[in-house]
C-alpha cells in the first residue's frame, strides 16, 4: 500500500498492490468504505456522481429513490439505505465520486480507475450523530453483497499464482465555492455526455 501527497496539496493518493504468493489461484474483492461525516455532510448536502445505471440495495432504499442524492439532518430511528452505480469512466478512465456540502462551499472528491473499481456503492446513515451520522462513498471491485452472490455474477477477481492487481484512487478536498463548483461542475459535463438509467427497484444481477 503506498500513500502519496504533495506539500501545498489538498489531495491524496492511494494505490493498493495485492499479489497471490499461493501455488493456487485465489480470489479478491476490494472496497474503500470512504466515510465522512460533518463538515462535508449535513442537511442539504449532495451525492454527485455521472453513471449509467443506478439502482436501490434493497426495500428500504426504494423509499427514498426520488431524493437518494441528498442527505438528512441527523435523524433518530433512520435506518441505512445503499445504492449501487455503475459509474461513468471519463477520458482517462477515472471515475469521480463527490459530496457536497450543504452550503456548496466545501466538497470531498473521490476518483478511482474504473478498470479495478467499476462499480460505487453511496451508503447514506443519516443517524443522530451519538449514532454515527455519516455517508459512504465506496468504489470496489464488487457490490457488498456474499461472495457466493458476487460470483455468480462475475464481480470476484481471480488471480493466478504470482499475479498481483492494483487498486487506485485519490481524495482531493474543496473548501472554496470556486474549487467545489469545478469539482461537481466536472460530474454534470461527464453525465450530460451519457444517459442514466435510474431503476426504481433492486437489481435484480445486483442486489441479493
Amino acid at each position: 500500500s503506498t500513500l502519496t501527497t504533495h506539500i501545498g496539496s489538498t489531495t491524496f493518493e492511494i494505490s493498493d498492490t495485492v499479489q497471490n504468493l499461493g501455488a493456487a489461484s485465489a480470489e479478491v474483492e476490494m472496497l474503500y468504505h470512504c466515510n465522512i461525516g460533518k463538515p462535508f455532510l449535513g442537511e442539504g448536502a449532495s451525492f454527485h456522481i455521472a453513471a449509467e445505471e443506478v439502482a436501490p440495495r434493497d426495500a428500504r432504499a426504494v423509499e427514498d429513490l426520488d431524493t437518494w442524492t441528498t442527505y438528512r439532518k441527523p435523524t433518530s430511528g433512520y435506518t441505512e439505505q445503499c445504492y449501487f452505480t455503475k459509474p461513468v469512466a471519463d477520458a482517462d478512465g477515472r471515475c469521480l465520486a463527490v459530496l457536497r456540502n450543504p452550503a456548496a462551499s466545501k466538497a470531498v472528491g473521490i476518483r478511482f480507475d474504473a478498470s479495478t473499481l467499476p462499480w460505487l456503492t453511496l451508503w447514506k446513515n443519516t443517524q443522530p450523530e451519538s449514532d454515527g451520522y455519516v455517508t459512504g462513498m465506496e468504489p470496489g471491485s464488487s457490490f457488498p453483497n456474499l461472495k457466493t452472490f458476487e460470483r455468480q455474477h462475475g464481480r470476484v477477481v481471480s488471480l493466478e499464482s504470482q499475479q498481483s492487481v492494483t487498486f487506485d484512487l485519490s481524495v482531493t478536498v474543496t473548501t472554496d465555492k470556486n474549487d467545489t463548483a469545478r469539482l461537481t461542475d466536472e460530474v454534470t459535463e461527464l453525465q450530460a455526455r451519457h444517459d442514466l438509467k435510474l431503476h426504481t427497484a433492486p437489481h435484480a444481477d445486483w442486489s441479493q
